[in-house]
Protein backbone atom coordinates (compact mmCIF):
# COMPACT_ATOMS: atom_id res chain seq x y z
CA UNK A 1 0.00 0.00 0.00
CA UNK A 2 1.35 3.45 -0.95
CA UNK A 3 1.71 6.01 1.86
CA UNK A 4 -0.60 8.31 -0.10
CA UNK A 5 -3.43 5.84 0.60
CA UNK A 6 -3.11 6.11 4.38
CA UNK A 7 -5.34 8.64 6.16
CA UNK A 8 -3.93 11.66 7.94
CA UNK A 9 -3.60 11.16 11.69
CA UNK A 10 -6.27 12.66 13.92
CA UNK A 11 -5.66 15.54 16.30
CA UNK A 12 -6.16 13.30 19.34
CA UNK A 13 -3.55 10.76 18.20
CA UNK A 14 -1.07 13.48 17.32
CA UNK A 15 -1.51 15.14 20.70
CA UNK A 16 -1.08 11.73 22.35
CA UNK A 17 2.20 11.20 20.50
CA UNK A 18 3.29 14.72 21.44
CA UNK A 19 2.60 13.99 25.11
CA UNK A 20 4.74 10.81 24.92
CA UNK A 21 7.51 12.79 23.22
CA UNK A 22 7.52 15.41 25.98
CA UNK A 23 9.07 12.83 28.31
CA UNK A 24 11.89 12.35 25.82
CA UNK A 25 12.25 16.10 25.32
CA UNK A 26 12.80 16.50 29.07
CA UNK A 27 15.40 13.70 28.97
CA UNK A 28 17.21 15.42 26.08
CA UNK A 29 17.16 18.68 28.04
CA UNK A 30 18.58 17.01 31.14
CA UNK A 31 21.30 15.27 29.11
CA UNK A 32 22.22 18.53 27.38
CA UNK A 33 22.36 20.35 30.73
CA UNK A 34 24.59 17.64 32.21
CA UNK A 35 27.00 17.88 29.27
CA UNK A 36 27.13 21.68 29.54
CA UNK A 37 27.79 21.48 33.28
CA UNK A 38 30.52 18.86 32.78
CA UNK A 39 32.23 21.08 30.21
CA UNK A 40 31.87 24.13 32.47
CA UNK A 41 33.42 22.24 35.40
CA UNK A 42 36.25 21.03 33.14
CA UNK A 43 36.84 24.68 32.14
CA UNK A 44 37.08 25.83 35.75
CA UNK A 45 33.56 26.40 37.06
CA UNK A 46 33.87 25.90 40.80
CA UNK A 47 31.52 26.29 43.72
CA UNK A 48 32.56 29.91 44.37
CA UNK A 49 31.28 30.82 40.86
CA UNK A 50 27.79 29.45 41.60
CA UNK A 51 24.93 30.76 43.76
CA UNK A 52 21.79 28.78 44.64
CA UNK A 53 18.73 31.02 44.37
CA UNK A 54 15.29 30.20 45.77
CA UNK A 55 12.21 31.29 43.83
CA UNK A 56 9.25 30.00 45.82
CA UNK A 57 9.53 26.22 45.99
CA UNK A 58 12.04 26.14 43.13
CA UNK A 59 15.80 26.12 43.68
CA UNK A 60 17.84 27.43 40.78
CA UNK A 61 21.54 27.68 40.14
CA UNK A 62 23.02 30.97 38.93
CA UNK A 63 26.58 31.25 37.72
CA UNK A 64 28.61 34.44 37.88
CA UNK A 65 29.29 36.68 34.86
CA UNK A 66 32.10 34.49 33.56
CA UNK A 67 30.06 31.27 33.33
CA UNK A 68 26.47 32.57 33.38
CA UNK A 69 25.93 32.78 29.60
CA UNK A 70 27.25 29.24 29.08
CA UNK A 71 25.23 27.47 31.78
CA UNK A 72 21.99 29.44 31.87
CA UNK A 73 22.01 32.32 29.40
CA UNK A 74 21.38 32.87 25.72
CA UNK A 75 24.17 30.52 24.59
CA UNK A 76 22.75 27.73 26.74
CA UNK A 77 19.26 28.26 25.29
CA UNK A 78 20.56 28.26 21.71
CA UNK A 79 22.41 24.99 22.38
CA UNK A 80 19.32 23.47 23.98
CA UNK A 81 17.21 24.49 20.98
CA UNK A 82 19.73 22.94 18.58
CA UNK A 83 19.81 19.69 20.58
CA UNK A 84 16.00 19.48 20.48
CA UNK A 85 16.01 20.18 16.73
CA UNK A 86 18.54 17.38 16.24
CA UNK A 87 16.40 15.05 18.38
CA UNK A 88 13.31 15.56 16.20
CA UNK A 89 15.11 15.69 12.86
CA UNK A 90 17.13 12.59 13.74
CA UNK A 91 14.06 10.54 14.62
CA UNK A 92 12.12 11.76 11.59
CA UNK A 93 15.02 11.06 9.23
CA UNK A 94 16.12 7.66 10.54
CA UNK A 95 12.82 6.24 11.86
CA UNK A 96 10.18 8.29 9.96
CA UNK A 97 8.64 9.00 13.40
CA UNK A 98 9.51 9.95 16.95
CA UNK A 99 9.05 7.32 19.67
CA UNK A 100 5.69 8.86 20.59
CA UNK A 101 4.58 8.72 16.96
CA UNK A 102 5.71 5.08 16.69
CA UNK A 103 3.64 4.20 19.77
CA UNK A 104 0.52 5.63 18.12
CA UNK A 105 1.46 4.08 14.70
CA UNK A 106 2.03 7.44 13.05
CA UNK A 107 4.54 8.17 10.30
CA UNK A 108 5.87 11.41 8.84
CA UNK A 109 5.85 11.68 5.04
CA UNK A 110 5.99 14.51 2.53
CA UNK A 111 2.73 15.78 1.07
CA UNK A 112 3.40 13.51 -1.94
CA UNK A 113 3.92 10.45 0.26
CA UNK A 114 7.72 10.35 -0.14
CA UNK A 115 10.38 10.71 2.53
CA UNK A 116 10.73 14.43 3.43
CA UNK A 117 14.02 16.21 2.78
CA UNK A 118 16.22 17.97 5.35
CA UNK A 119 14.72 21.40 4.68
CA UNK A 120 11.21 20.03 5.25
CA UNK A 121 12.33 18.49 8.56
CA UNK A 122 13.91 21.75 9.70
CA UNK A 123 10.94 23.88 8.64
CA UNK A 124 8.51 21.44 10.27
CA UNK A 125 10.43 21.44 13.56
CA UNK A 126 10.60 25.24 13.76
CA UNK A 127 6.97 25.73 12.70
CA UNK A 128 5.89 22.92 15.05
CA UNK A 129 7.39 24.87 17.94
CA UNK A 130 5.53 27.99 16.76
CA UNK A 131 2.31 25.94 16.48
CA UNK A 132 2.62 25.02 20.15
CA UNK A 133 3.90 28.41 21.32
CA UNK A 134 0.75 30.20 20.19
CA UNK A 135 -1.41 28.22 22.62
CA UNK A 136 -1.57 25.22 20.30
CA UNK A 137 -3.40 27.13 17.56
CA UNK A 138 -1.18 25.53 14.90
CA UNK A 139 -2.56 22.14 15.92
CA UNK A 140 -6.14 23.39 16.18
CA UNK A 141 -5.69 24.52 12.57
CA UNK A 142 -6.38 20.84 11.72
CA UNK A 143 -10.02 21.25 12.72
CA UNK A 144 -10.57 23.79 9.93
CA UNK A 145 -8.13 22.60 7.28
CA UNK A 146 -9.84 20.73 4.40
CA UNK A 147 -7.11 18.03 4.42
CA UNK A 148 -6.90 17.93 8.25
CA UNK A 149 -3.31 19.22 8.22
CA UNK A 150 -1.77 21.21 11.08
CA UNK A 151 -0.20 24.61 10.37
CA UNK A 152 3.32 23.16 10.35
CA UNK A 153 2.23 20.29 8.08
CA UNK A 154 0.74 22.64 5.54
CA UNK A 155 3.72 25.01 5.37
CA UNK A 156 6.49 22.41 5.51
CA UNK A 157 4.96 20.19 2.82
CA UNK A 158 4.63 17.22 5.17
CA UNK A 159 1.85 15.20 6.75
CA UNK A 160 1.49 12.65 9.51
CA UNK A 161 -0.29 9.47 8.45
CA UNK A 162 -2.01 6.79 10.48
CA UNK A 163 -0.58 3.32 9.79
CA UNK A 164 -2.69 0.19 9.99
CA UNK A 165 -2.49 -2.21 12.91
CA UNK A 166 -0.12 -5.09 12.35
CA UNK A 167 -1.98 -8.24 11.39
CA UNK A 168 -1.55 -11.19 13.75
Amino acid sequence: MQTTEFPNATLVKRLGALLYDLFLVFAVGFAYSAIVMAVAVAMGLEQEHVTIVSEGDLLMMQADEEFGPAVSGFLFQIGLGISLLLFYIGFWHFRDATLGMQTWRLKLVSSTGEKPDLMQYLLRAVLGFVSLAVCGLGYLWMLFDPQKLAFHDRYSGTRVIQLEKAKK
